[in-house]
């Protein structure tokens, strides 16, 4: 039983889909972060989205992933075990980093893609790749990237596009999900893509606080790349992510040719060192946008209750590892 195995700790994530506290082995003392779930009122399609999630984790193994240790199914409750993560999310360790550079960009889109290309490796596409899923493993520059959140993660067939539907948040979903179309691996990328763009400029490509016409942007996959912002990138930087940012998935970069980039592959020859100080000024802005968008989802999902399970739901963890960290 779990509560053999494990001791609870403090409450540091909560949501309707369930809570999220830390605990400790009771053998070792290692401290983990655990999502303890209740599945007795689930839906069936919410009972396998959550075997799905605890699939796929248990297939995973990368040192820019989040590890899954431990899980258990008793009468009402699963408890999902992961690795406790004390860094907080990767956007706001760099608004406050004392050089923010081409390099620094670089760095963390490399574990990025190397993360992403290990799943398709494995047929796992992510679907819900965002600031708010990557995260730091600690607070020291050397700290590794950690992926998160695998709660709308698929098992495909290799190379084959299907229908799955519209999974993800729309400012970093591929045009191909947002229509609704048969899509695989390259919506990954597309994701990818966005964050760059966004660690280049500080600006989001597709942003609408109209959620209609956001939708809309995000369908026609026009990209926009303003000269008083982008004359100041590197011409690599900005072929990469021009790459990554095409609306054909047919025609788009891969992961794993994306880390072959000399933009990333080559780091010390063809990426600037210069710190870019209204790159960061514009991530600020953009990352406290961001938060402030979240806090008001989460307002307007108290007064519609059943909207809390879709917010919480993809979060609970992050939230945890983000407590953690404070």
């Amino acid at each position: 039983m779990y509560s053999d195995t494990y001791l609870d700790g403090q409450v540091i994530g909560r949501g309707v889909s369930g809570t999220v506290k830390l605990c400790v082995h009771r053998a070792t003392g290692v401290k983990y972060a655990v999502k303890q779930v209740r599945f007795d009122h689930m839906t069936s399609a919410g009972l396998r989205q959550l075997e799905r999630e605890i699939s796929i984790c248990k297939k995973l193994n990368h040192p820019n992933i989040v590890h899954f240790y431990d899980f258990f199914r008793e009468e009402r409750i699963c408890y999902l075990v992961f690795e406790l993560i004390s860094g907080g999310e990767l956007f706001d360790y760099l608004v406050n980093t004392t050089v923010y550079s081409e390099t620094t960009a670089s760095k963390h889109m490399y574990h990025v893609l190397d993360a992403v290309s290990y799943l398709h490796t494995l047929n796992i596409i992510h679907r819900d790749l965002k600031p708010e899923n990557l995260l730091l493993s600690g607070r020291s520059p050397q700290s590794e990237i950690k992926l998160i959140d695998f709660g709308s993660a698929l098992q495909i067939k290799r190379d084959l596009p299907a229908r799955f539907g519209v999974a993800g948040s729309y400012p970093y979903m591929a045009p191909e999900v947002a229509r609704n179309e048969a899509y695989g691996k390259p919506v990954d990328v597309w994701s990818c893509g966005v964050v760059l763009y966004i660690l280049l400029s500080g600006f989001a490509p597709f942003w609408n606080d109209d959620r209609e016409k956001l939708i809309q942007q995000v369908r026609n996959g026009v990209v926009a790349y303003p000269p008083n912002i982008w004359d100041s990138v590197s011409p690599n930087a900005r072929s990469l992510v021009e790459r990554m940012l095409v609306v054909n998935p047919f025609r788009r970069i891969t992961a794993a040719d994306a880390l072959k980039d000399p933009w990333i592959s080559l780091r010390e020859v063809h990426v600037p060192t210069t710190h870019r100080p209204q790159t960061q000024y514009n991530l600020q802005l953009f990352n406290a946008r961001r938060k402030l968008k979240t806090v008001m989802l989460v307002a307007q999902a108290a007064m519609n209750f059943a909207d809390l399970d879709d917010i919480f739901e993809l979060n609970d963890l992050k939230y945890a590892i983000a407590e953690c960290s404070k």
